[in-house]
């Protein structure tokens, strides 16, 4: 079995895109927990591919998803013991999949994937701009747009964990 983060609360991402060239995601906890509440709702927890690519689907006879949560620690719902080194704030969604098939067991285990992530259609929504000190910190990693946006559920269009 794999666990890890699928959405990190109040985490600022590096994004580029075509319509706003390099900004900032961030998911907040209030967002994440309304995206899984839908994707759940509409059934979609195991439409998995790898690296977003569509086509290349993941069924449930290779991998399916035992466990979900939210952290919240007030809750006694935190993060495994192997994954409390990690900086995991509360209002992140966690899963834990079986794999089955050995072949992507052993892709795993090369690390061929190191993650899980989330595919949707967000709706982006500008916040105030980051503190100087944060942006610096940031721009040294190649970013410098001021933009940071908030990623609201907008309507799922897939999952995507591997």
């Amino acid at each position: 079995m794999i666990t890890g983060v699928a959405i990190a609360a109040d985490v600022t991402i590096p994004r580029y895109s075509k319509e706003l060239g390099k900004h900032f995601v961030v998911f907040l906890k209030e967002d994440i927990k309304k995206l899984w509440l839908r994707a759940n709702e509409l059934g979609l927890i195991n439409n998995v591919n790898k690296e977003h690519v569509s086509s290349d689907k993941i069924n449930t006879s290779e991998m399916f998803l035992v466990e979900q949560w939210i952290v919240d620690r007030e809750n006694n719902k935190g993060v495994p013991k192997a994954l409390e080194s990690q900086d995991i704030k509360d209002g992140s969604l966690m899963f834990t999949y079986k794999v089955k098939s050995p072949k992507l067991w052993a892709e795993i285990k090369a690390k061929k994937y190191t993650g899980f992530s989330i595919e949707g259609i967000f709706l982006k929504t500008p916040l105030k701009p980051m503190s100087s000190e944060k942006m610096s910190s940031i721009e040294n990693k190649g970013f410098n747009e001021e933009l940071m946006i908030k990623n609201i559920f907008f309507g799922l269009k897939k999952r995507q964990m591997i």
